[in-house]
């Protein structure tokens, strides 16, 4: 980015400019990324649906230059999303993250690009199964021309209902994330967040709908409005705090049933594919021997993290049965 920018300068371009210039450049790629990949998962039968990003930003931001997305986010349907893995594999990406025990998506790159791709089975604060959460959001979509592609998008009112949901989250862009709340709070008509509403009774996400919503005052009065419960599941209460590692993994554990299954979850994260330990440690890329040690290390490395995940999971737990995301 340092280089680009003083190519502009150099080129006569004001300094001033240059921050708008680059946004815009930033823009063009992701949206450029976002047509590559659909089209590519629609070459291998495979019908996806990009979240935020572009759909959001020319609802929302059509008249400004300033808010730019920095990765792809796509849904795919569930039966499909080993091909699609497949399908961003052979264009190059790689699995990295991993992101917290994140079972709603997996973040892919390839090293030619700086922007990477969210692959996602459902969304954060879903909570029907990812089966159902594509039959209901497969049927809420229309097209949006994104560099000369049809590309699927959310209706209005899930692009609002994602707006809260992705609010009530703790995460490195919460601040955009609030700030896009907030815009679609001022522009959206309260008919849009009463469909947003029944859509999320669809998708069960009524509490992540309110606990994103009543993050601002604006959004707290339209909660009301639709009269929104206040309760919080486990897994919202500990993404709105920041989960910790292991804390979300942890949480899924508890709610497992049966020694056996739950055995095997512990095993799986304990002792995780090779895939998987090449996605989380750098170490483990260095060939056997490095493999062979991040397999070692990861066993330290859960045991540091555990009493600080039970106390979140403890913590979140008893903000779920209190209803409230209050300390």
């Amino acid at each position: 980015m340092a280089e680009q920018t003083s190519r502009l300068a150099d080129e006569g371009v004001e300094t001033a400019r240059a921050p708008e210039l680059i946004a815009t450049g930033i823009g063009l790629a992701v949206e450029a990324l976002a047509v590559e990949v659909t089209t590519a998962f629609e070459r291998s039968g495979i019908a996806s649906i990009l979240l935020k990003g572009p759909s959001v930003i020319r609802w929302l931001y059509p008249a400004t230059t300033d808010r730019y997305s920095v990765d792809v986010d796509v849904l795919v349907a569930p039966a499909d999303h080993e091909r699609a893995e497949t399908v961003l594999a052979q264009l190059g990406f790689e699995p990295f993250g991993p992101r917290r025990d994140d079972k709603h998506a997996r973040s892919w790159a390839r090293r030619r690009d700086a922007l990477p791709v969210d692959l996602h089975r459902s969304i954060v604060g879903v909570g029907v199964s990812d089966e159902g959460a594509w039959d209901v959001l497969s049927g809420v979509t229309e097209p949006l021309e994104v560099c000369g592609a049809t590309l699927s998008v959310l209706q209005p009112h899930g692009r609002a209902l994602h707006l809260a949901l992705h609010a009530a989250q703790e995460t490195p862009d919460k601040e955009k994330a609030l700030r896009d709340l907030s815009r679609g709070l001022e522009l959206l008509e309260l008919e849009i967040w009463r469909q947003a509403r029944v859509l999320a009774v669809q998708l069960d996400a009524l509490p992540g709908l309110g606990a994103g919503l009543r993050l601002l005052p604006e959004g707290d009065a339209v909660a009301r409005e639709l009269q929104l419960p206040k309760r919080v599941t486990t897994e919202i209460a500990l993404r709105a705090g920041g989960a910790p590692d292991l804390s979300l993994g942890l949480s899924r554990l508890l709610e497992l049933e049966g020694t056996t299954t739950r055995a095997r979850y512990v095993v799986s994260r304990a002792f995780p594919s090779r895939a998987a330990m090449l996605a989380w440690s750098p170490l483990a890329r260095r060939g056997r021997v490095g493999l062979a040690a991040a397999y070692v290390w990861r066993v330290p490395w859960l045991a540091i993290r555990l009493v600080p995940a039970l106390r979140a999971v403890r913590a979140a737990r008893g903000a779920s049965k209190g209803h409230s995301l209050d300390p």
